[in-house]
């Protein structure tokens, strides 16, 4: 998925529903 809108991308760059930012 590329819906960096209200979705957390990861460091790698995927963005995923609900993805721990941290």
């Amino acid at each position: 998925m590329t819906s960096i809108d209200k979705n957390k991308c990861t460091g790698g760059g995927a963005c995923v529903d609900n993805c721990p930012l941290g």
